[in-house]
């Protein structure tokens, strides 16, 4: 349980949700994150509910932002991690604060202007690279 990482801020979704899956799938419970999944017999059904009994676990301890506890706690009686695991996601994808993120976030990459007297080195070498002005762009944004 120790190897998931904790989500203690709402900007910070997207990290969480890539190695939250990621560790998921490496210990064996992948299925859990997977919205299309059902099980087939009564034995893989077993299977899943324990599987998603521990997610659950993992997200009671790992979930640490006040909607995602809010989340989290409506599914405890069932454990059910699944249903649980597409309610953040659908939530971190289509709050207020995931269109605002991505709208200041497209705003701050669209106004920037190439300032070739910047960079040190031939504009052909970093033009070529195709990778030039994202990075720029990256490395110009502030951090948050």
């Amino acid at each position: 349980m120790n190897a998931f990482p904790e989500l203690k801020s709402e900007v910070d979704w997207h990290e969480f949700q890539l190695k939250t899956v990621a560790i998921g799938r490496a210990q064996g419970v992948g299925k859990v994150f997977d919205p299309h999944y059902l099980p087939r017999s009564p034995l893989e059904g077993d299977a899943f509910q324990i599987m998603c009994e521990f997610v659950h676990a993992v997200f009671i301890n790992k979930i640490n932002t006040p909607v995602g506890k809010t989340i989290v706690r409506r599914y405890g009686d069932g454990g059910n991690a699944h249903a649980c695991w597409q309610e953040l996601h659908t939530y971190h994808q289509t709050s207020n604060c995931a269109t605002l993120s991505r709208s200041d976030m497209m705003r701050s990459l669209t106004g920037n202007r190439l300032d070739l007297r910047r960079y040190r080195g031939s504009i052909t070498d970093w033009l070529a690279c195709g990778l030039g002005f994202p990075l720029y762009s990256v490395q110009r944004c502030p951090a948050q």
